[in-house]
């Protein structure tokens, strides 16, 4: 019996998929808004510049590779923003510093200065507990989630400014600045339950080289 032939729609679904999981479903979803506001703003413009293949799952393929680009590009902005967080919650990251308790001192500090406390003791509870490292994971991911509807309203307002529409602006700051503050929110929620998690975690000696 020959092996049925794999259908050209379950071939482009197959290929979103392994794009979602090479480049993160987070960024695919950061970079859909952007791609809407060009639709809205510059309609004709991306017609003709950007026409269709003809094939529905091409373009749905095509939209999401787009997608994810803008996504990627997004995520650099979002590690910026990352970092601010962890110099506005510097106790919290002091704290997890001594969350790793089963390397000596020294050693403690050289993996510190390659990895940095909240990366060190991420691994650690990635490697421990599989349960506190998903819930830890998904807390983080809400504070890149904030950050990044926040870069889209300000690609919007951008846009809406180019082609001059009539927007006002005042709810679209507000919109910027409260999905920042609860970026940060939620990045010190991560931070501290990051190191709850670790805490949790019986300490047991592991070899340093087992954590770098």
């Amino acid at each position: 019996m020959t092996e049925k032939e794999e259908s050209p729609l379950s071939k482009v679904t197959g290929a979103i998929d392994g794009l979602l999981q090479s480049v993160g479903v987070l960024d695919v979803v950061l970079g859909v808004p952007p791609l809407y506001f060009g639709w809205v703003f510059f309609n004709k413009n991306i017609a003709t510049t950007f026409p269709s293949t003809g094939s529905v799952w091409i373009d749905a393929l095509i939209l999401a590779c787009a997608a994810s680009s803008i996504g990627m590009a997004m995520s650099l902005l979002i590690a910026f923003m990352m970092v601010i967080g962890r110099k506005i919650n510097r106790g919290r990251i002091r704290e997890l510093g001594g969350a790793i308790n089963w390397l000596t001192q020294a050693e403690r500090d050289r993996v510190i200065s390659n990895y940095g406390q909240v990366d060190c003791v991420e691994l650690y509870v990635r490697r421990k507990s599989e349960r506190l490292s998903i819930f830890v994971d998904a807390i983080r991911t809400r504070a890149r989630a904030c950050y990044g509807f926040s870069l889209d309203l300000i690609v919007f307002c951008v846009l809406s400014q180019i082609v001059g529409a009539s927007v006002h602006y005042l709810w679209w700051i507000v919109g910027v600045v409260v999905l920042y503050v609860a970026g940060i929110a939620y990045q010190y929620d991560y931070h501290s339950t990051l190191l709850t998690a670790a805490l949790q975690i019986p300490a047991e000696e592991i070899p340093p080289d087992d954590v770098v």
